[in-house]
């Protein structure tokens, strides 16, 4: 009822007779069948909800597109109906989106990036609300005595968000993704969308990036012991490393700047009714993560469950990391090439194995969009130097354009 949008649902007679023609089909098939063909088809489902998108409030919107996503459904179809329908509904009423709540927001603006999904109208639309929201909370709000700092708040992040922006912690967390997947991963170069996004105030978009980067970890048994075989196989770690983008990765692979690392997967990662399938939440951290330049191991629980012994964990793990750094010749990667144990299946998955078309640099590039000071806030939040020396004889838009650039070069290079 929920993920239809409480919506009239089909007559008991009809879903009796279309379960009946299924399970006569089902029991046609032999025995030995794969069980992934067995599983009914799930566009009927998206069909079925797309029919009452004109009859939907914003909150219905927002379920439907989270629950699809969270699920890791990929039809384009059903979030081009959906952004359509939304569409239509705000060009109904005076203030298109005024009646939506910061959450709803948040949820349908993760939610699409979530999917890899970008529709520029629907995208310009939300953002616009989520800033014009946060702006308007902002003005009303002072910081506690002792407190001001540079960003307006105290280190904890979940006590300041809601009072200082009027969003909850989760949801700053999502928009900052959203902000991520726009920047780093986003298909079809809609620069654009881009340049929208880093027109929000510069100290909203860090309170962005504090928000997800303010992880409270409780590191399992299991991923300590991921991290110890790594500093036996030579390694230096960080442990809940957190990326300059706000991306937490269990154990990071000293020197940082090589982004390399490993994720435990627990099973809080895969589905109940399917252990050895990602959710879309966790796919899509997997995306991020390789979209800002991050080569990762994730381990996943059931691989780790199966092997008999430390040795053949440290193997594992061993020959996970070989294959990711097969391009570099450190000390640590020639140990791992010196080693003489047998080798093990590696089931894990690694990132360099996505085959998935990556983006034309320049398409992505809005820089030429933006203001001096826009820049500069770029160059901030990737660490890199805002200043610009007249002597130089460079005007600074130029300058900066380059460094974001060329940042941007290295980041796909690696």
């Amino acid at each position: 009822a929920a993920i239809a949008g409480n919506r009239q649902r089909p007559s008991s007679s009809s879903s009796s007779s279309l379960d009946d023609d299924v399970k006569d089909k089902d029991d046609e098939k032999d025995d030995d069948q794969n069980e992934d063909e067995r599983r009914p088809r799930r566009g009927g489902h998206f069909l079925e909800v797309a029919l009452h998108f004109t009859e939907f409030v914003p909150q219905e919107f927002t379920n439907v597109a989270w629950a699809f996503a969270r699920n890791g459904a990929t039809y384009p179809g059903l979030y081009d109906a959906m952004a359509q329908a939304v569409l239509a509904h705000a060009a109904r009423r005076e203030d298109p989106v005024g009646n939506w709540t910061r959450q709803e927001l948040a949820n349908l603006a993760w939610t699409y990036a979530c999917a890899d999904h970008v529709d520029p109208a629907l995208l310009a639309l939300l953002w616009a609300a989520i800033v014009d929201k946060a702006k308007t909370t902002r003005r009303s709000w002072t910081p506690p005595p002792g407190e001001g700092g540079a960003f307006g708040g105290g280190d904890n992040v979940e006590e300041w968000a809601l009072p200082k922006w009027g969003f909850e912690l989760t949801e700053m967390r999502q928009l900052q993704q959203v902000v991520l997947h726009l920047r780093y991963e986003a298909r079809g170069g809609r620069a654009s969308n881009l340049a929208d996004v880093s027109r929000a105030p510069p100290e909203f978009l860090g309170d962005l990036r504090r928000a997800l980067a303010d992880v409270r970890p409780l590191p399992s048994r299991a991923q300590k012991e991921v991290a110890q075989i790594a500093v036996e196989l030579g390694f230096e770690v960080s442990p809940e490393f957190v990326t300059p983008e706000g991306l937490s990765v269990d154990v990071a692979l000293l020197p940082a700047s090589n982004r390399l690392g490993l994720e435990f997967d627990g099973p809080t990662h895969f589905f109940r009714n399917d252990p050895q399938r990602p959710t879309g939440r966790t796919r899509f951290k997997m995306r991020l993560l390789r979209a800002t330049g991050w080569r990762v191991l994730h381990v996943p629980y059931y691989d780790w469950n199966d092997l008999d012994d430390f040795d053949a964990k440290r193997a594992y793990v061993r020959d996970g990391l070989r294959h990711l750094r097969r391009r570099q010749q450190s000390p640590a990667a020639k140990k791992l090439e010196e080693e003489d144990a047998p080798a093990v299946a590696i089931k894990a998955v690694c990132d360099d194995d996505d085959d998935s078309p990556k983006d034309d640099l320049e398409a992505r590039d809005a820089y030429s969009t933006l203001k001096v000071a826009e820049l500069r806030h770029l160059c901030d939040l990737r660490g890199l130097d805002r200043t610009v020396k007249r002597s130089a004889g460079k005007k600074a838009r130029s300058v900066l354009e380059a460094r974001l650039r060329d940042h941007d070069a290295s980041v796909v290079e690696r």
